[in-house]
C-alpha cells in the first residue's frame, strides 16, 4: 500500500539543502583525493556503529574514485560517553589511522590538545539540522542520513549537481 505522507516526507528530505560554503573543512580529515572535483562532507562519531559500517563504505569509494573525496567532522553524541574524547584525540593528532582503528575496535590514546574543533562542529551541525550519524552534505547540499550501501551512495555522488 502506497503511503502517502512517506512520500512527501521522502521529497521533503530530498529537497533539503545546506549552504556547503558555510561548513569549514580547514580541519576535517580527509579520506581520499584533496583535490577531488566532488567533496562530501560527513559528520560522524567515533562510537557510532553506523558511522563505522560507512566509513568502510567510503574507504572503498576513496580507493575506486578517485574524483571523490569526504571530509570528515566530528559530531560525537552524548549517548555515546566516549565519543567526546576519541573524537577530540583523533582530531588533536589529525589522524584518519586512529579513526579507522577506533572503527575497528582497536584502543586509541587519549590526547590532550587545545582545540574547539568538537565544540565548534557541534554548534555548526545543530545550526544547520544535522542531529543523527553518520550524515552526509553531498557537493550540492543535500543532506543524507544514515550508512548506505556503496552502489546507492555512488548513485547519489554522481547524481548531485
Amino acid at each position: 500500500m502506497f503511503n502517502k505522507t512517506q512520500e512527501l516526507l521522502r521529497i521533503i528530505k530530498d529537497n533539503k539543502r545546506v549552504d556547503t560554503t558555510k561548513i569549514s573543512l580547514n580541519n576535517a580529515i580527509i579520506l581520499g583525493n584533496d583535490t577531488a572535483a566532488k567533496k562530501v562532507i560527513i559528520f560522524t562519531d567515533p562510537d557510532c556503529p553506523f558511522s563505522g559500517q560507512l566509513h568502510k563504505t567510503i574507504k572503498n569509494i576513496a580507493i575506486k574514485r578517485k574524483d571523490i573525496a569526504f571530509y570528515i567532522k566530528f559530531f560525537p553524541l552524548s549517548i555515546h560517553k566516549d565519543a567526546y574524547w576519541k573524537a577530540k584525540s583523533i582530531v588533536c593528532n589529525k589522524s584518519l589511522q586512529m579513526l579507522e582503528d577506533n572503527f575497528y575496535k582497536k584502543a586509541i590514546s587519549k590526547t590532550e590538545c587545545k582545540t574547539e574543533e568538537i565544540d565548534n562542529t557541534i554548534r555548526l551541525a545543530q545550526s544547520i539540522g544535522v542531529s543523527v550519524t553518520p550524515t552526509l552534505i553531498l557537493h550540492d547540499g543535500r543532506v543524507v542520513e544514515g550508512a548506505l550501501p556503496e552502489v546507492d551512495l555512488i548513485n547519489l555522488i554522481d547524481r548531485s549537481k
